[in-house]
Parts: C-alpha cells; structure tokens; sequence
C-alpha cells in the first residue's frame, strides 16, 4: 500500500478533466449500488446514470465542467481536486459550501479497484483541508454501505441522526448525514 502512495498524487481538478471524473463516478456508484435481490442491478443502475443513448452522462459531464470552472472562478464556493495514478483520473472529491452556509464533502469516490489503497484518505484529506480545521463538514452516504460509513466513521464523522430518501426505479437507497466537528485545538 505504501508503495501505491507514492505513485499516485491529489491534483486541483481542470475543466477538460470532466468526463473522466464522470467515470470515476459512474463505475463506483454503480458498483456500490448494485443490489440485484432489489433490482438494481449494474445495467439497471448504468441506465439510471447514463440514460438511452448516453444523454444523461454527456449532461453531467457538462455539468461538473461547470462545477469546476465556477469553482476556479469563485474558490470560496468549493475545489475540486482528481487523484492521478499513472497519467489517469481514478478518484476525485468536491468540497464545497452551500448555499445556505452548510459545509459539504461534496462527493468522494475511486475507482472500485482501488478502493482501500489510500487513494480515498488522501483525498478525503484534501477535501477537509480546504474547508479548515475548525470546521463542521457534513455528508450525506447510503445507509447500508456499510464500508463508506465506516470509511467516514474511522475519519471522524458521525451520524447526525438526520436521514434523506433517494428512490431509484422505485426503490428506496435512505441516506444517513454524517458530520465531521473539525479538529478542535486545546
């Protein structure tokens, strides 16, 4: 694992990077949500995030370009920084600030084939450093993806008791918010 550390690195994330975040995003969520008991099943779920004739995708590849040049444009809104292992895009994360003021993880996630190697601490890192020590962060994660929370859980977030409904061809995915406190300094 040691060895994979130094062979990958966390990078502010660039407009051209967009499609390849989108990917990134795709492959894991899928992969996370799969549940064919359920019927979610990964080409049920590719559908959901790509749509017919991948319109949904080239949509929110646009999207995150947008995402990242008003982030470049206005940095106290949010970042967006990409992990790079050899010259490809296998995670990202996207801190930001709501509207409202609430502080956001925003989005994490690697490639499922490199999940557990550390890519997702660095980067969780980063995020976390971009909004400060003495911050509260919050997140929203699937209920029953027991080893993000776990993830989050072991970098000192805790459910916050507030839960939110996704519903995914008519099946329920609940959310727990978690929070993260900050590091408090004596």
């Amino acid at each position: 694992m040691s060895q994979l550390r130094e062979l990958f690195h966390i990078r502010p994330a660039e407009p051209a990077d967009a499609a390849a975040i989108r990917t990134v995003y795709s492959e894991s969520w899928i992969k996370t949500h799969a549940d064919p008991e359920r019927g979610l099943s990964a080409p049920v779920l590719r559908y959901y995030v790509e749509g017919p004739n991948y319109q949904k995708a080239r949509r929110r590849i646009s999207e995150i370009r947008r995402r990242i040049q008003d982030h470049r444009d206005h940095p106290e809104r949010g970042q967006d920084y990409v992990a790079i292992l050899d010259n490809s895009i296998v995670g990202y994360t996207s801190p930001r600030i709501t509207k409202d003021g609430t502080r956001r993880v925003g989005a994490l996630y690697v490639l499922p084939g490199l999940q557990g190697l550390g890519v997702g601490r660095r980067l969780l890192e980063a995020n976390l450093a971009w909004h400060g020590p003495d911050s509260r962060v919050c997140l929203n994660v699937a209920s029953n993806n027991r080893r993000a929370r776990t993830f989050y859980e072991h970098h000192g977030f805790a459910p916050t008791g507030r839960m939110k409904r996704a519903r995914i061809h008519g099946v329920a995915l609940p959310q727990l918010e978690m929070a993260w406190q900050g590091i408090v300094t004596a």
